[in-house]
């Protein structure tokens, strides 16, 4: 994928496509070669870089945290019926089971 980075934001990405370098004019656009979440990024002169703010580090990391979160948590019927039986036979399976995956997944701390 090719992040089109202009005044230090994200403008636009594209899948691998060479022609995206007459489009988008250097000094205005800086355009990076970018895997995916967990690498760095590599300019069009083979320089690695990272052009991201700390702000959009934050905001990626809160992203990911969410998703994996939303992935394991129970539907809302499923935590409906937990808490039905919870209340009617006096057990905790409902906190236990959130509660597990908050465990597991842990909210990112926020850099200042």
């Amino acid at each position: 994928m090719q992040l089109v980075i202009k005044n230090g934001k994200v403008h636009a990405w594209h899948e691998d496509n060479q022609d995206i370098f007459d489009a988008y004019p250097e000094p205005e656009f800086e355009i990076f070669q970018w895997a995916g979440p967990q690498t760095s990024f590599s300019h069009r002169d083979g320089e690695q870089d990272d052009p991201r703010t700390q702000e959009q580090k934050s905001i990626d990391a809160e992203q990911r945290y969410l998703r994996k979160r939303r992935q394991f948590s129970p539907t809302i019927r499923q935590c409906l019926d937990l808490i039905f039986r919870d209340m009617r036979d006096g057990t905790t399976q409902y906190v236990d089971a959130i509660q597990a995956i908050h465990d597991r997944h842990l909210k990112p701390v926020k850099e200042t």
